[in-house]
C-alpha cells in the first residue's frame, strides 16, 4: 500500500472532455471521475519506457475518519495486453489518500503514475479504480499507441504535461497534468521533454509553437541549448492565460547544427471565461472552487446570492460579476480579473507552507484581496520576540494587519488590523513575545 500525492487544482472543468482530436488524455466511465494519459521516453535495451499517470477529482471519493484525520482508500487494477490479447503486464494495488480537513476534497485532486517496459506499437490497456468505502467505480479500456524509438538516431519524447514542479530531497519533482488542461487559474503550460542521441556540445534550435484548431499560430517561442551530454531531459513553461478556450496543438522542433531535425507534438486545452459563455454551466467542482475565490472578493448578499443558484445561473453570474468589474469593458482583456489572477499566483507561490496551499492561508487571503502592500515592517531577527510582519496599507486611510510566526515554524497567522471585519487584538505583542 502507498499513499497518494495530492495536489491542489484550481481550473474550470467542462461537463466532458472537448478534445475533437485522437490524441487526447483518455477519461473513465462509471461513477468514479478519473483521468489517465501515457507519455513515451526512450527506455533501456531498445524498449520504449511509457508513464502512465492517474488524476482523480478529491471529492469523487468518500472519507473516512480516525484521530481527527481523514482518508480515503482506494483500489487500482491495471493490464496491458497486446492486440491478441497475449497480456503484456498486469497488477493491481491499493492506495491511500491522506487530508487535513473533510473541506480539503472541494479543492484537491490525487495523483498516481507507473512506468512500463515495452517495444513500441499499439496495445490494450485496461485500468479500474475503486473507492473502497463508497464502492463507487470507474473504468478505462482503450487501445493506445506506445511511441516506438529508433537507436542511435536524434530523436524526441513525446511531450509531457505538467501542472508544474515540487521540490524533492534530490531533485524537482515533476506534477504530471494528466488531463492536459489550462487556462483561468492555470496559466502557465508546463512540460518536459527528452532529446536523445545527441552530438556533445551541439548547439541545438529549439522551436515551441501553440496552434489552434484551425491551424494559426497562437504563441511561438524560440532557443538555443548548448548540450554537453548524449540524452537531456528539459522542464519549460509557456503563459497561455491570453489564449481563448479550445483545443490546441503544441508542437516542439528541434534543429542541430548540423541540419537534423525533429518534431512531435500534442493537443491540450483551454478553459477561460469565454468558454462558459458559450457553454455556460458549472460542475460541481468548479462552483466550489470558485465560491472560495467570491469569500474573498464579494460582498456577503453576492457570495449568499452565488450558492443559492444552480450551475446553469452560477455560470452566468460568474461571467457578469467579473465583467461588472472590469475598469475598461470596451477591451478584450478584463484588467481586474488579470490582477486578481496575478495576486492569487502570488499568494500560491509566496505563501504556502507545508501542504496547505498559499492562496488559503491569512497571508494570501489578505494579499489576494488587497493586493501588495505599500510597506512592509519586517521583524524577523528579535532576540526578544518571535518573527512577526507587518503590512500597511496607504489609500484613503490607512489600514495595517500584523502577521505573526507563533511556533517559529515560517507560519504566520494574523493577529491584528485596524480593518473591520479582521481581528481585532491590541494585545498582540503579548503573544509573539519571548519574555
Amino acid at each position: 500500500m502507498k499513499v497518494f500525492t495530492i495536489i491542489l487544482l484550481i481550473i474550470f472543468i467542462p461537463i466532458a472532455q472537448t478534445f475533437s482530436q485522437s490524441d487526447k488524455p483518455l477519461v473513465s466511465g462509471g461513477d468514479l471521475l478519473f483521468y489517465i494519459d501515457k507519455t513515451s521516453f526512450q527506455g533501456k535495451e531498445n524498449k520504449t519506457y511509457s508513464e502512465f499517470s492517474i488524476m482523480i477529482y478529491a471529492d469523487y471519493l468518500k472519507l473516512q475518519e480516525a484521530s481527527g484525520k481523514y482518508s480515503a482508500s482506494i483500489k487500482i487494477d491495471y493490464e496491458l495486453t497486446d492486440l491478441n490479447d497475449e497480456r503484456v503486464n498486469s497488477k493491481s494495488w491499493e492506495t491511500v489518500a491522506l487530508f487535513d480537513s473533510v473541506n480539503d476534497v472541494k479543492s484537491l485532486v490525487v495523483y498516481d503514475n507507473w512506468g512500463e517496459l515495452t517495444p513500441g506499437g499499439k496495445y490494450k490497456l485496461s485500468v479500474g479504480i475503486k473507492d473502497l468505502a463508497s464502492r463507487k467505480m470507474g473504468k478505462i479500456n482503450s487501445t493506445i499507441e506506445i511511441k516506438d524509438f529508433a537507436p542511435e538516431v536524434f530523436d524526441l519524447s513525446e511531450i509531457q504535461f505538467l501542472n508544474g514542479t515540487k521540490e524533492s530531497e534530490s531533485e524537482n519533482e515533476k506534477i504530471l497534468n494528466p488531463a492536459r488542461r489550462y487556462g483561468l487559474l492555470n496559466p502557465i503550460l508546463y512540460f518536459y521533454y527528452e532529446l536523445y542521441n545527441i552530438t556533445v556540445n551541439d548547439s541545438i534550435a529549439i522551436q515551441y509553437s501553440v496552434t489552434d484548431e484551425a491551424g494559426n499560430v497562437a504563441k511561438e517561442l524560440n532557443s538555443v541549448v548548448e548540450v554537453n551530454e548524449n540524452s537531456k531531459g528539459f522542464i519549460q513553461g509557456i503563459n497561455v492565460s491570453k489564449l481563448n478556450s479550445g483545443v490546441y496543438t503544441f508542437t516542439i522542433k528541434a534543429k542541430t547544427s548540423s541540419g537534423k531535425e525533429i518534431s512531435v507534438k500534442r493537443n491540450f486545452e483551454i478553459l477561460q471565461l469565454d468558454y462558459f459563455a458559450k457553454t455556460p454551466i458549472l460542475s460541481k467542482e468548479d462552483s466550489e472552487m470558485m465560491e472560495k475565490l467570491l469569500d474573498y472578493i464579494a460582498e456577503p448578499y453576492q457570495l449568499s446570492q452565488y450558492k443559492k443558484l444552480n450551475s446553469f445561473n452560477k455560470a452566468n453570474f460568474i461571467l457578469n460579476f467579473f465583467k461588472n468589474l472590469d475598469p475598461n469593458p470596451d477591451t478584450e482583456e478584463n484588467e481586474y480579473l488579470q490582477s486578481l489572477l496575478a495576486r492569487f499566483h502570488y499568494a500560491n507561490q509566496k505563501f504556502s507552507w507545508g501542504n496547505i496551499e498559499g492562496y488559503t492561508t491569512e497571508m494570501g487571503r489578505i494579499f489576494i484581496q488587497n493586493g501588495k502592500p505599500d510597506e512592509v515592517d519586517y521583524h524577523n531577527m528579535d532576540m526578544d520576540s518571535r518573527p512577526y510582519q507587518i503590512w500597511y496599507y496607504r489609500g484613503n486611510r490607512e489600514l495595517f494587519y500584523v502577521f505573526g510566526d507563533l511556533n517559529s515554524n515560517g507560519r504566520y497567522s494574523l493577529l491584528h488590523s485596524n480593518k473591520e471585519g479582521e481581528i481585532y487584538n491590541t494585545s498582540w505583542r503579548e503573544l509573539v513575545s519571548r519574555l
